[in-house]
């Protein structure tokens, strides 16, 4: 009874992944090579899908069974369903999985740990209900469920003395509890009234969907001073073709409505070289990202994906493509070390998460500490020293400061 599990995509897929892994440790299996290899996978893009496949391949030739679940599984169902050998066992849902190997349901509803990590992710939903053009996740993720918010509750209660940082997590997270009248700002108020040890941080949430009674929370010391709206386009053109649900002046006008309130940094998502993309558009996009100076920006191209609407739109040029994400990442990187050098003689508070001495900020600075006895999990008041083009480094503030 031995297993492993190979896991590519969101946060997400991370968080199923070890529940998976939880629910077998506790039915007496072990992990290891020879056994089951259970691939998390992800098809989100192209590159996703064949690093998925490369990993069921290697597994088959060094003679292991292998189970497909999750977003891949759901996609090679409805796209190839015989596309692998009988070695390779389809099992969409997690908890068939766990029934599938143990002959037994599952005993663990929520996760405990996450080995080698400071920072864990709980999953507060799956789903999505937007129809952006260019996304294959709807079609994946399954139908809209938001979790009840006892069982969230009881999930953080349990594990924040086991770590710094709980990442809320879900595929449209700002779309809590909306089908049975909950919403994410309820479920907020109520973990950050009994939180007392971690802090909470939200990973991405629509521009649209952060409104005044959420952005009021982060004035709880515990709330992570961080927001993460995917921008995906400067251009309205390229947002109304992508089927985005804003305007670049509805999402300029918003973050600024953010900032006069609160002191919150931001970091998003741009999409180069969809379809349509011209110069201009694309230029709309570079000075978006200079106009809100955001903190982080995750740059990546266009990846046609068969069944979405802009799949059947004409491709740009690859060559094109390449350059405008050379062009947006650099871009990205010098507004990003202007943005850190504001920060230069500010104290922050830092989770060491990495052998170096390196960990996020309260406001997702990833800052190298500099000093004596500091190792990983520690939590830390650090000032910021000095800022390069490539990172960030602080010290440790005495106490008696």
């Amino acid at each position: 009874m031995i297993f492993r599990i190979e896991t590519l995509g969101c946060k997400v897929n991370q968080y199923n992944s070890e529940w998976l892994r939880e629910n077998l440790l506790s039915q007496g299996w072990e992990e290891g090579e020879g056994g089951w290899m259970l691939l998390n996978g992800c098809v989100v893009t192209r590159t996703a899908e064949r690093k998925s496949r490369q990993k069921i391949y290697q597994a088959l030739k060094n003679g292991e069974k292998v189970i497909i679940t999750g977003c891949f599984a759901r996609y090679i169902a409805e796209k190839e369903p015989a596309d692998f050998p009988a070695q390779v066992v389809h099992l969409t849902e997690y908890s068939e999985v766990i029934k599938f190997l143990t002959r037994a349901s599952p005993v663990v509803s929520s996760i405990n740990r996450l080995p080698g990590h400071q920072r864990v992710w709980v999953k507060i939903q799956e789903g999505c209900s937007a129809n952006c053009s260019y996304c294959i996740v709807p079609k994946v993720r399954g139908k809209v469920y938001s979790r009840p918010m006892r069982e969230i509750i009881e999930e953080v209660e349990k594990i924040e003395e086991n770590f710094g940082e709980i990442v809320f997590t879900g595929t449209h997270l700002g779309i809590y509890g909306r089908e049975w009248g909950g919403s994410l700002h309820e479920l907020l108020r109520e973990i950050l009234r009994r939180v007392t040890n971690a802090r909470i941080r939200l990973s991405s949430v629509e521009i649209g969907e952060i409104d005044d009674s959420l952005i009021e929370l982060f004035s709880h010391p515990s709330l992570c001073p961080h927001l993460h709206p995917p921008l995906q386009s400067g251009s309205n053109k390229i947002l109304a073709l992508m089927g985005r649900p804003y305007t670049k002046e509805s999402y300029l006008r918003r973050v600024k409505e953010i900032c006069r309130k609160k002191s919150i940094a931001f970091t998003t998502d741009i999409m180069v070289g969809f379809p349509f993309e011209s110069d201009k558009e694309f230029q709309e996009t570079l000075k978006m990202m200079e106009r809100i100076s955001f903190l982080k920006v995750h740059i990546f191209p266009f990846s046609p994906r068969e069944g979405t609407e802009a799949s059947r739109f004409a491709p740009l040029p690859e060559t094109t493509v390449k350059e405008r994400v050379k062009v947006a990442s650099q871009l990205a990187r010098e507004i990003s070390y202007q943005r850190r050098r504001e920060e230069v003689g500010k104290v922050k508070e830092v989770i060491i998460e990495s052998e170096d001495g390196s960990g996020y900020s309260e406001d997702y600075l990833w800052v190298k500490v500099c000093g004596k006895n500091i190792s990983t999990g520690k939590r830390l008041k650090v000032r910021i020293t000095e800022v390069t083009q490539n990172a960030t480094f602080g010290e440790v503030v005495n106490d008696q400061e």
